[in-house]
């Protein structure tokens, strides 16, 4: 699920922002804890 979040903010960086309230602060760690 991990790989899926990496490729999905590196493809759509803009998408990020607009499904995620603060992409920035939590990007990966949010991405990770929710992927998995």
């Amino acid at each position: 699920m991990v790989v899926m979040s990496m490729t999905r903010m590196t493809t759509t960086p803009k998408a990020l922002p607009m499904s995620l309230p603060s992409p920035k602060p939590t990007m990966t760690p949010t991405q990770s804890s929710i992927s998995t």
